[in-house]
């Protein structure tokens, strides 16, 4: 149970009822966010998670990234490496040998790789926590 509308029901539409619950569901998300902002902030200072985008990086080329948040609209450009499937910022592969090519954004890149890692993504939509962290952030699955 998410939370409770209150709608006069000899008198809600199906239109009215969609709303409240899209809008009930939408303030939901913003407090999530804010939860997960914090928790970032905390765990941070403990080891548990990290911020910016080259630690995000390590941490995900070593499977230890269980939460990805991600601030809307975050650009970062860097390198893309085809073999093994992972985006870089410097124009170096890992793999001996690989030749990367240069990409406009590679937060896109960033949140696939995640995905393949069976990371949770969260997009940080509000402006005000978007500040409070450097464009990207994870929490870890063990302590760094």
């Amino acid at each position: 149970l998410v939370g409770y509308v209150r709608l006069n029901p000899s008198e809600a539409t199906e239109h009215m009822v969609r709303n409240a619950v899209l809008e009930l569901l939408w303030q939901k998300d913003r407090e999530q966010e804010e939860e997960l902002v914090n928790t970032l902030l905390e765990l941070k200072g403990k080891g548990l998670a990290v911020e910016g985008l080259s630690k995000v990086l390590e941490q995900l080329y070593m499977g230890n990234v269980k939460t990805l948040l991600v601030a809307e609209n975050f650009e970062s450009s860097g390198y893309f490496c085809p073999n093994s499937h992972i985006p870089v910022l410097n124009p170096e592969c890992p793999l001996l040998g690989e030749e990367s090519y240069p990409v406009e954004d590679i937060v896109d890149e960033t949140i696939e790789l995640a995905l393949d890692e069976r990371a949770v993504v969260e997009i940080i939509v509000r402006e005000d926590l978007q500040k409070k962290f450097d464009g990207v952030g994870a929490l870890l699955r063990w302590k760094i």
